[in-house]
């Protein structure tokens, strides 16, 4: 599973990998890629700045949690970063 957000101010990114420092079991980050992990879910994302997209992939997810919910749950979590 792969989502990706156009039109993302560099500002909005900064906001949401506040959100998800401060929801995550584990974070990584290398300049504008990481990773992050909770509950058995694994996300790993890069930021491109230039193109104001940032792009979240699935990397690992119990078989139990639909990777719909998770991909809803992404979406949430970024409209909800002003």
């Amino acid at each position: 599973m792969r989502v990706s957000f156009d039109n993302m101010p560099v500002l909005k990114y900064h906001a949401i990998r506040a959100r998800i420092r401060a929801q995550a079991d584990e974070m990584r980050c290398t300049g504008n890629a990481g990773s992050a992990t909770s509950n058995g879910v694994t996300v790993e994302w890069s930021y491109d700045e230039a193109e104001e997209r940032l792009i979240v992939t699935l990397a690992k997810r119990p078989w139990w949690v639909a990777e719909s919910l998770i991909a809803s749950r992404i979406r949430d979590l970024v409209e909800a970063v002003q």
